[in-house]
C-alpha cells in the first residue's frame, strides 16, 4: 500500500529495482494527473504514474484486467 507520497515512489522504485512486482491499480489517479484518450465512444483519464514509476525504474509494464466474481472473488486476465 502507498499514499502517492514522494517517499512511497522511493519504496516503489527500490522494489522494481529489486526485480520485484508490483501492481497498480489502473483506474486511480493521484494528484488528477493523467491522460485524456477516446475510450469506448467516450473521452477517458488514464493515470500516468505507473509508466513514470516504470521508465524510472527501467522496468517493463505488463496489463492485467481483473472482474469482481463476488465476494472475495475476482478473475484475472494478461
Amino acid at each position: 500500500y502507498t499514499d502517492g507520497s514522494p517517499a512511497s515512489a522511493a519504496a516503489v522504485l527500490a522494489v522494481l529495482a529489486r526485480g520485484e512486482v508490483v501492481g497498480v491499480m489502473g483506474d486511480r489517479l493521484f494528484g488528477g494527473r493523467g491522460v485524456e484518450a477516446p475510450f469506448l465512444g467516450g473521452v477517458a483519464r488514464f493515470p500516468l504514474g505507473p509508466y513514470v514509476l516504470a521508465a524510472a525504474a527501467r522496468a517493463p509494464v505488463f496489463h492485467v484486467f481483473s472482474v469482481r466474481r463476488g465476494p472475495r472473488r475476482y478473475s484475472f486476465f494478461g
